[in-house]
This record gives C-alpha cells, structure tokens and sequence, in this order.
C-alpha cells in the first residue's frame, strides 16, 4: 500500500519544497487553506507534517484539531511561539522542527515511516539477508535499511556473485539481495546459478538494479521467487519488497 503522507502548510513555496523532500518516501498533499482540512481530516495517513498556524486556527487549538488523524505529527515552523511553547508530546506530536532543520525533519519522517513498515512480526527472521552488490556506498545505504527494519537477520555482504556463491557456504541465507550490473559473475548468471542447483533453487532473490535489460526481464520472469526493484528505491519500497519475499 502506498504510503500517504500529510503536509499542512499555507505558503505555497515552502510546502511544495517540503514535497519534494517527502515524495521519495510516498505521496505527498498539500493542505494550504482551512477550507481543504475537514476533507483530509476524515483521511487515513501514515504521517503529517504542520505549520504552528492556518487560517484561523493556530497553535493548540491546529493541533488539537488534528488529533483526528492519528498518526505521527511534526510540526515545522518558524513560529517563536511555536518553539517556545508547545508540548513535544502532545496529541501525536512526534516532534517540532523550524525552517533550518528541514533535513533532520526528513529523517525524523523516514524513521517512523521505516518502523510503521515493520511493526508486524517478520516471517523468516532469524537468518541472514545476503547483500550481493559492488558498490560500498550503496551496500551501506541497503545495509542501514535492512538492520533497522529487520533485526532480528543478520546482514551478510558481496562485492559480485562469486563471493556471494563463498558466503552462502558459511550462512543460513533468507534472501538474497542482488545487482545485476557486476565484476566478475554479474548478477543474473548468479540468480541464474542459483535456479539450478537444486538446494537453492527456491531461494528468494530480490534484483536491486538500477537498469534491467528486456532481456534480463525476461530470464528473471521465467525464475520463481524472484522480484525487481528498480534503483533509486525508497526505503519503504525496499522494506515492503522484502518482507513480501519473506513470507
């Protein structure tokens, strides 16, 4: 399901840069008159993000009128009054955040989107989770993904798909995460591989690239237990890809 996120904000500049900032975590709408709340009010959202004031509601009385929604609250302003005296954790309110914090308010975003995601229990945990990808930066940005969202797994590495072959010798693999684009055994001949040997063959592979050929797309289409995701991925996509896989 897609993950619906709230902005309440009547400047329309800062809102649409706020949106920008959120819409790789879901799909993002903007509420920037009084007139529009009572409609998304009677909404379900995953999280909302709030000036301290909109139209003639501000402060406590906005807060309050949005306890409806119950989900995670950030309000971002740059109201003195807001910062100085609203309580943090009052009606939902996750936390407050003014203008020159707009990164740190989208990590605070990503990080309960990221334990909503997993709050039901995880079927398969207690394996490891094989990370079969080339690029260091990328391994970390997967790896800080799958440590929070799946603890209970161990996260193993590989730079390609020999020495994704290598650590499958010394772990209980779950799932296997994999980039097609490789040195060395690329990522398809090593799913490939995988389908044949009769041990394996009902691994769950996750293709995590950032191109996939039609070619490619037709041999994956012929494996079972196998999806793709294309790179960039959201966390939440990633989360939800294998958590599916899971299952």
């Amino acid at each position: 399901m897609l993950t619906r996120i709230l902005v309440i904000d009547p400047s329309p500049l800062s809102a649409e840069n706020l949106r920008s900032r959120l819409a790789h975590y879901g799909q993002v709408q903007i509420v920037g008159q009084i007139s529009e709340l009572e409609a998304v009010l009677a909404q379900s959202w995953d999280v909302a993000v709030t000036e301290w004031s909109l139209g003639s509601l501000s402060g406590g009385a906005l807060l309050s009128r949005l306890g409806v929604l119950k989900c995670p609250l950030f309000l971002f302003t740059d109201s003195a009054e807001a910062e100085s005296g609203v309580d943090s954790s009052a009606g939902g309110l996750k936390g407050v955040f003014n203008r020159f914090q707009r990164a740190d308010l989208v990590l605070a975003v990503e990080r309960v989107l990221l334990q909503a995601s997993t709050t039901a229990a995880v079927p398969g945990s207690g394996g490891s989770i094989l990370l079969v990808e080339d690029s260091p930066t990328m391994r970390q940005f997967v790896r800080t993904i799958l440590k929070d969202a799946f603890p209970g797994q161990d996260v193993v590495e590989a730079e390609d798909g020999r020495g994704a072959l290598a650590a499958m010798k010394n772990n209980r693999v779950s799932l296997v995460i994999t980039d097609l684009q490789m040195p060395g055994m690329d990522g398809l001949s090593f799913v490939q591989l995988l389908r044949n040997n009769p041990v394996l063959k009902r691994k769950p592979v996750l293709v995590l690239s950032a191109a996939v050929s039609d070619g490619a797309k037709a041999n994956l289409a012929q494996l079972e237990r196998v999806q793709v995701l294309l790179k960039p991925a959201s966390p939440q996509d990633l989360v939800a890809a294998v958590k599916a896989l899971l299952a």
